[in-house]
């Protein structure tokens, strides 16, 4: 399982998750794994990665053979070719087996649109549909999906994209975010703390407010998924709480 954050705030974009990898009925996880990486020269300010789901490639530990995919990736660098060459390697390497799990994938980069450099998000993923908070209907990949500026900002023009973010996280107290890996879970509690963040940047004559620089959205990451993985070690009962371990983080600055 994972805790998988993205970020999406007028100061940058930052992902953050959990290290832990487990197996289903295991007693004891597995060796930890960074879900996060950076993507070196896509866009004006590098992009970003976190993956769920699927934990390795014919064996090979994903946070390992997905870096040696980035460093030897020779195309265009932009998120959605990355994002077809990257399911093609997948539905090319992996097992039988290992093709049977679900796979996703966040890619976050900054693009030119307009003149303007705005944030993108794209969604890779092996799974067509979701019941019960559970992905279903695993087979081949999707086509990448940008779900940022294609679906939930559509129609904003590209000059206002920042203040858009800007205003929202002033009012509710955290960034547009996606979340991903044990949703059924962890969801509920970062709603609840998501809630509680709301409460306090709203509370009149308190000087609360939503953070404005991307040191702080980091700090903000990395807590929702170290204090949910607390309450998980807490709270579970069984062998080994699907997620916990180290909290690793990636961010990248709203480019010039």
């Amino acid at each position: 399982m994972t805790m998988l954050y993205s970020f999406y705030a007028a100061e940058g974009i930052v992902y953050a998750a959990d290290s832990r990898i487990t197996h289903e009925g295991g007693t004891q996880p597995l060796k930890s794994q960074r879900k996060v990486l950076r993507l070196p020269g896509f866009g004006p300010s590098d992009g970003v990665i976190g993956f769920f789901g699927l934990a390795q490639v014919k064996g090979q530990p994903m946070a390992e053979w997905l870096s040696s995919v980035i460093a030897k990736y020779p195309a265009a660098r932009d998120a959605d070719t990355f994002a077809r060459h990257l399911a093609g390697r997948i539905e090319s390497e992996a097992t039988a087996e290992e093709l049977k799990q679900v796979s996703g994938f966040h890619i976050g980069t900054f693009e030119r649109r307009g003149g303007h450099p705005v944030p993108t998000f794209t969604f890779l993923r092996n799974a067509a549909d979701m019941k019960d908070g559970y992905y279903i209907k695993i087979g081949k990949f999707l086509p990448p999906e940008e779900q940022l500026l294609g679906r939930d900002l559509r129609g904003i023009p590209m000059a206002a994209i920042r203040q858009t973010l800007r205003l929202r996280q002033a009012q509710a107290g955290t960034p547009h975010w996606y979340r991903n890996g044990d949703v059924v879970h962890f969801g509920t509690i970062g709603s609840l703390l998501e809630l509680a963040l709301q409460n306090l940047v709203q509370q009149p004559g308190l000087s609360f407010r939503a953070p404005q620089s991307l040191a702080e959205w980091n700090r903000v990451a990395r807590t929702l998924v170290a204090s949910t993985g607390n309450l998980y070690r807490s709270y579970y009962s069984g062998a080994v709480p699907p997620v916990g371990g180290r909290v690793d983080v990636e961010a990248i600055a709203w480019p010039k």
